[in-house]
Parts: structure tokens; C-alpha cells; sequence
């Protein structure tokens, strides 16, 4: 049969070791969770183990649907998953739609379903980053407007995170761009003023409340 949907590109260099090292860190996962939350439900022993298990099964069943479309599909989409990814972190504030836990605006209430949009945009800059250095990988090196380009989206992405707020993040997503832009081919005159911009940036912040300290 022909079609797009049946182009496995990620299935190509499949690594079957990988596969096996999450399986054996999902596994360990889950038995962590019910020994650290064995007495925490009275009546029901395995609450949180069965919440982990039904979490499991719908991330497998969702990555199985993602491997079978087209790596182009995915990718070619770099600039809408940033978009996506400012409206998502927007959305936490929204008062019948953002759900505030002590002080913190971090997760959407969906009735069913609670999610943190965070963890779903660390994916998100992730795949707008290699798409960018795909569509720019010659003009990164020579200019320093596009080197500074997703630079700039992870600076607005961070600080979204940091008025929820969740430094944490914040910084994992920067450290995640300037790492990716390093292994493209850019010029030091353009990377160590953005790492260190970066880096005094999250370590004024960090003094500014002593609790990340």
C-alpha cells in the first residue's frame, strides 16, 4: 500500500538498544512509584501505580502512532510548534483553563486529564531547533541575525517559564538550544557572548529568589 503514513522513516537505523534501555527505565519507574506511594491512598494501595501504568500505555500507544508518520511531517513543522509552544505556556494563566498549585501556574486542567504544557515544549524547541539548522545550516555560520534567531524564541519560551514560574525548565530548554546550536557549524564569536549572556542572565535570576539556590 502507498501513501505517506506508510513511510516509516523513523524506523530507519532503528536502534533496538535504545528501545531496551527505555524499557528498562520505564520499568524501573513504575516500580519506584509504587514503593514511594505504597500507604499514601487509603483503600486503594496501587493508585498511583495504576495512574503510572495508564500513563505509560498512552505515551507507548501515541510514540507507535508518531513513528508512523513521515520524519518530514514532523519536522517541516519547526515554526508552528514554537507557536504552539508560546500559546500552550500562555495558556496557564488562563483562569478556567490553567490550574494553580501553590503559587504555581504550570499545568491545564482538561477535567480529564491534567497535563504540563512544559514538558510537552521541551519536545517542541527541540524539533523547531533542527529544523531551523536544516533550513539555515549555510547561513548560520556567516550571519549573526540567524544564529541569534532561535536564541531569541528560547529567550521568550524561558521567560514564560520563569513567570509561571519554573526556572528548572527555563534553563534546561536554553542549555538544550545552545547545545544544539554548538553542534551546528557556528562561530565562537557568535556562541560564547549568547552562553554567557545566558548563563549570567539564569544566575541573577537564581540569586534574585534564594529558594533555587
Amino acid at each position: 500500500m502507498n501513501g505517506a503514513i506508510f513511510r516509516h522513516d523513523f524506523y530507519i537505523g532503528f536502534n533496538k538498544s535504545l528501545c531496551w534501555y527505555i524499557a528498562i527505565l520505564s520499568a524501573l519507574g513504575v516500580v519506584m512509584v509504587a514503593s514511594a506511594s505504597f500507604d499514601l491512598v487509603a483503600g486503594d494501595t496501587f493508585h498511583y501505580t495504576w495512574r503510572k501504568l495508564i500513563y505509560l500505555i498512552l505515551s507507548l500507544g501515541l510514540a507507535s502512532v508518531i513513528c508512523l508518520l513521515p520524519a518530514s511531517t514532523i519536522f517541516n513543522r519547526g515554526g508552528s510548534l514554537a507557536i504552539l509552544s508560546i500559546i500552550l505556556l500562555l495558556l496557564v494563566f488562563l483562569p478556567d483553563i490553567g490550574k494553580e498549585v501553590k503559587g504555581s501556574h504550570r499545568w491545564l486542567d482538561l477535567q480529564f486529564l491534567t497535563v504540563q504544557p512544559a514538558e510537552f515544549v521541551k519536545l517542541f524547541m527541540i524539533i523547531f531547533v533542527a529544523d531551523y539548522i536544516a533550513r539555515h545550516y549555510i547561513r548560520i555560520p556567516t550571519g549573526a541575525w540567524e544564529f541569534a534567531k532561535p536564541i531569541i524564541v528560547g529567550t521568550l519560551i524561558a521567560a514564560l517559564l520563569m513567570l509561571q514560574p519554573d526556572y528548572g525548565t527555563a534553563m534546561v530548554i536554553l542549555a538544550i538550544i545552545l547545545g544544539m546550536l554548538f553542534l551546528a557549524p557556528v562561530r565562537l564569536i557568535h556562541f560564547l557572548p549568547s552562553v554567557i549572556t545566558c548563563g549570567v542572565a539564569l544566575l541573577l535570576v537564581m540569586i534574585v529568589a534564594p529558594y533555587r539556590m
